[in-house]
This record gives C-alpha cells, structure tokens and sequence, in this order.
C-alpha cells in the first residue's frame, strides 16, 4: 500500500514537473497575433467557418507567432462579441486582453440566393495595431451566389492586401521631443508613427542638451516596428546663446520731428532733392487720357475688323448658293444680292478698322509727359463721313 502512495506522489510530481515546464515554454514564445472568430448574425456551416479562417491565416503561414482564438476564449475573455470589428475601442480592448500586438478580425453576413448551395455574403475585414493603438487596415466586399470554397477565395485575395502594409514605424526617445531625420528630411519630432516600406534605413536624432545620435535598422514587411531610445545628455551643451539687449536712452526715445515733404533726409546731399521721385513722376506712371484712348480706338479697330471677316465669310456662302445650279433662279437671285450686301458692308468694317488703328497709334505715339506743351488729342468723326480723323488742340 506504502508502495503505490510512493508511485502516486512520484507520478504527481512528474505531471506538475512537465506542466512547469510546458507553461515555461509558452512564456518564452510571444503571441504577435490574434485571429478572432467570425463574427456572423447567422449561424455560419463548418465548411463556411472552415474557409474564411483558413483564407484570414493563411498569408500568415510563414510566421509562428500567431494564434487563432477560439469561440469559447473569445467569449470568456471579451464576452459576447457584438460590437462592430471597425470599433478601435473594442479591437484595442480585445488585443489587450489576449496579450496580442495585433488582432485581425472578420464579420460576416449572408442571405439567400437563387440556388439552394450558394448565398450571397457580405463582409467585412480588419487588422488592428494594438501597440499604435490605431487600425492599419480595413478592407469591405461581397461575393454574390456563392459557395464557401468562393468566398474563401475571395477573402484571402482581400487578405493578402490586407496584410501587404507598408507597416508603421514607432519611434520614441526619453525624453521626447527629438527632431528625427532621414536623408535631411526631416520626419518631424518623437513620438512619431509613419509607415514605412520593408528596407534599411537610418535616422539621426537630435535634441538640444543631448548628443546626437544615429540609428540604423532594418524594417519589416510584415509587421510594425517600435523603439524607445534613451537619449544621453551632452556635457559640452552650455544652452541656448543669449541675446544682449541694450538699455535704450531717455534721448533715443524721444519723438523725433517731422520732416518736411521737400527736405531732405538728415545725413543726405542736397543732390538728393533732385533725384527724389516727385508727385510728377508718380502720376506719369498711371495712363494719360490719351493713351488711354489711343488703346480704346486699337480695341475698337481689332472688334470692327472681326465684323468685317465674318460678313466676308457669309459673302462667300451667299455666293456658293448663287452659283448653284440645282436652285431656283429666284432664290439665286436672292443669294446674290446677299453676297453683294454682305461684300460692302465687309470693305466699309476693313475701312472703319484701318482707321480706327491709325488713330490708335497716332494717339499713344504723340504721347507727351505732362511736364512739356499741352496737346490734346481726340478722335472725332470727319464732317463728311468719311472717317475718323484726329482732333489735336495746342
């Protein structure tokens, strides 16, 4: 009897040696992330549970740090599952809770379709960063009549981008608040979060007390990557460089004088009065009256000389149809007298246009500043009609 308590208690101890020893080797390997179940207001079949996790695990293969958790731990751990998987607060509190740097999550739904083994499914997918505190992916779609081996399919398609980053990057220094640069470019101050493509890469923080530091490192295309750097402080730092400000005398601030319009500044030649710009040479710099007019009558001219190319153009027409046979006589006599109308009125606009120009140009070129004699030139109409002729006054 002795004997077989002896064998009891050796056994026990061996049991509770190798459980020691399995949850030891649990510690050691971390969970990085979480594939919760399939969250489904109807009651998904095993073949259609079966497709979707093995399409969300699936991109995940090459990686052991993983865990696919199930309904039973999800529902001890984060209670009945109803929230929506897009929540940040719920996937923040689910990978807490499972210990998990990130949490992928699926939710489906599904109606009736027009054959018995087929359905039409909505869903939804979601990868979270628990660390970032921020949700790296979110991908939506439908699979119209389809068989779960489809939706699969699709899903892991969906998958594979959801998985395809680029990854953020967070990067911390302590303290906080060092300006963080890569090839010059500067990537603001810690803490930042960016994504960034898989490569190597090196940064260059700087903080003003601390040394500067570099730091090289690669980053990976499967995962985000995040770092706390302590800063070391620079011993030769002696601070900002002050700036001296000089005590300002009662003589210095009292209220100066002032200055005439036509006086000089103080220190100046009196060769300065007559290189000062005057109010003269301020208002040549606005248009004359007859420049301005000169500019009107050049406006006028292109505007009357585009009239006269388009009765040109309907001279043409018109002449086109008198000169066709298949009409009546009548009406190609019609069409003639247009073409004659039309051929007068385009010489009489070429004529009013070339004059018009004309009188442009001679405005602006008998431009004279205000300083030498007064001319004043208009553009008036000519007593016999003939034109537009010049009006100069001195």
């Amino acid at each position: 009897m002795a004997r077989r308590k002896q064998q009891a208690g050796l056994g026990f101890l061996v049991i509770a040696c190798l459980l020691v020893f399995s949850g030891s080797v649990h510690a050691q390997v971390e969970t990085s992330v979480a594939v919760l179940p399939v969250q489904s207001a109807q009651r998904l079949g095993v073949l259609e549970d079966k497709e979707i996790v093995q399409a969300l695990t699936a991109p995940l293969a090459e990686r052991e740090d993983y865990t696919i958790v199930p309904p039973r731990v999800a529902a001890v751990r984060l209670g009945i599952i109803t929230q929506a998987i897009t929540d940040p607060a719920f996937m923040q509190k689910a990978g807490e809770r499972l210990d998990v740097k990130q949490v992928v999550a699926c939710r489906l739904s599904s109606s009736a379709a027009s054959r018995e083994d087929r359905k039409n499914y909505r869903y939804s997918l979601a990868y979270y960063d628990v660390d970032g505190r921020a949700m790296m992916a979110m991908s939506e779609g439908q699979c119209s009549i389809c068989s779960p081996p489809e939706l699969g399919r699709k899903i892991a398609l969906e998958t594979k981008r959801l998985y395809a980053g680029p990854y953020p990057l967070g990067l911390d220094t302590e303290p906080s608040g060092a300006v963080v640069y890569n090839k010059g470019e500067s990537w603001g101050q810690t803490p930042i979060r960016r994504p960034l493509p898989e490569g190597s890469y090196k940064v260059v923080l700087a903080r003003d007390g601390y040394k500067r530091m570099e730091v090289e490192f690669p980053m990976p295309g499967d995962r985000p990557l995040y770092a706390t750097l302590p800063l070391e402080k620079d011993p030769n730092w002696t601070g900002p460089i002050p700036v001296a400000v000089a005590p300002v005398s009662p003589a210095e601030t009292a209220p100066t004088q002032p200055m005439e319009a036509n006086a000089p500044p103080s220190g100046e030649s009196p060769a300065f009065e007559a290189t000062r710009p005057s109010e003269v040479s301020r208002v040549e710099e606005a248009m004359s009256p007859q420049r301005a007019w000169g500019w009107r009558s050049i406006g006028l001219s292109a505007a009357t000389f585009a009239g006269g190319l388009g009765l040109t153009l309907a001279s043409l027409h018109a002449d086109d149809k008198a000169s066709d046979t298949r009409l009546l006589s009548d009406t190609r006599q019609g069409y003639a007298d247009r073409r004659d109308g039309y051929a007068i009125g385009s010489y009489v606009m070429y004529g009013l246009a070339g004059a018009a120009l004309t009188t442009g140009l001679v405005l602006i070129l008998t431009d004279q500043p205000p300083d030498s004699a007064r001319v004043s030139i208009a553009p008036v109409l000519a007593p016999d009609g003939a034109g537009v002729q010049a009006l100069v006054r001195y």
